[in-house]
């Protein structure tokens, strides 16, 4: 398929300020999807069977239950909504039950203070089989995230997020461990199939058509955020 240059230099331009503000070498997946569809897409296949989520308000509680809806088993680590994340009770939780996901949602909440993804990263990295999944909607452009430095495995934002753009985009950016899971898969489809997206971002397109007003859009408040101090 033969794409037009303004989309695919628009594509380009997105895709290199995407990089630069999850902190990551890996392509950006986006394609035309709402908030709750893309999440499901993310998390039908990154979550094997049982995943931790960790629960410090109702956004995260919104994560464990579409993590529920899709079939998966979920436990919940609950914390204080107003008080930071103890990484070191994350990691006492994770020597219980068999995981194969940890499920974070970045809002700062009511605190302000950010999830502590660094130090959780290195939680999650002494247990092979876990890969560390974070929902960024509510966070990007707010707080720091740097997916390769900290091992974050995946990242998701909906663009009618902190991104304050129309809904209707997906963003999605995966480990290259995450994604030899997913490639281990059977039955993923195509249209729901995040391989499929991530093979379209190396290629420089959207793994589906995104309207040109979107994709002008994020470029837009991606060039915002960019040349912002970075809190």
């Amino acid at each position: 398929m033969t794409i037009p240059e303004e989309p695919k230099r628009a594509f380009a331009r997105s895709q290199q300020r995407l990089r630069a503000l999850l902190g990551t070498v890996e392509p950006v997946a986006i394609f035309s999807a709402g908030g709750a569809i893309g999440l499901e897409v993310l998390l039908r296949t990154a979550v094997l069977h049982r995943a931790a989520v960790l629960i410090r308000g109702g956004l995260g509680e919104s994560l464990a239950r579409t993590a529920e809806s899709l079939g998966k088993e979920v436990v919940r680590i609950v914390t204080a909504e107003d008080l930071p994340v103890d990484a070191d009770q994350v990691d006492r939780f994770l020597d219980g039950p068999l995981l194969d996901a940890l499920l974070v949602d970045l809002d700062p909440g009511l605190s302000g203070v950010p999830v502590p993804l660094e130090k959780i990263g290195r939680v999650v990295r002494r247990r092979r089989g876990i890969m560390l999944v974070a929902d960024a909607t509510n966070a990007v452009g707010r707080v720091p995230v740097e997916m390769d430095r900290w091992g974050v495995d995946a990242v998701f934002a909906a663009s009618d997020g902190a991104l304050n753009l129309p809904a209707g985009l997906a963003l999605i950016a995966i480990s290259g461990r995450l994604l030899q899971r997913l490639r281990d898969l059977t039955g993923r489809g195509t249209l729901l199939d995040l391989t499929t997206h991530h093979a379209a971002a190396l290629e420089g397109r959207a793994g589906a058509p995104v309207a040109p007003a979107l994709l002008q859009a994020l470029e837009q408040r991606l060039d915002e955020l960019i040349s912002s101090p970075r809190p």
